[in-house]
């Protein structure tokens, strides 16, 4: 998500409906990304990552950050997620951000 005008990030949630096989952690998180940040710089909008190997079709209500200011988008920020791990089997993804206009 490419933001087109000032946002709060309100609420975010994830699923996925097949778990990751891989042997090691395989999870995901939020972030915003300003400027020229890659995802997997950006700043981290929750409190703990979603498990994509945790049980599926379970919804993970993230827990937002306390920091106001890192949950406000501007016009060109970015929203991404910041998949960790080998991916392997993963699959159904879905990631659900509430938006409010400032």
């Amino acid at each position: 998500f490419i933001a087109d005008r000032a946002y709060t990030v309100v609420r975010i949630d994830a699923i996925h409906s097949t778990a990751g096989t891989d042997a090691g952690a395989v999870t995901l998180q939020p972030r915003k990304s300003t400027g020229v940040q890659a995802p997997a710089s950006g700043v981290v909008l929750t409190t703990a990552t979603h498990n994509l190997k945790g049980t599926v079709e379970t919804v993970t209500n993230f827990t937002l950050t306390a920091t106001t200011a890192d949950r406000d988008l501007a016009v060109g920020n970015r929203l991404s997620v910041d998949i960790t791990g080998v991916t392997t089997a993963v699959a159904g993804v879905v990631v659900t951000v509430t938006l409010r206009r400032k």
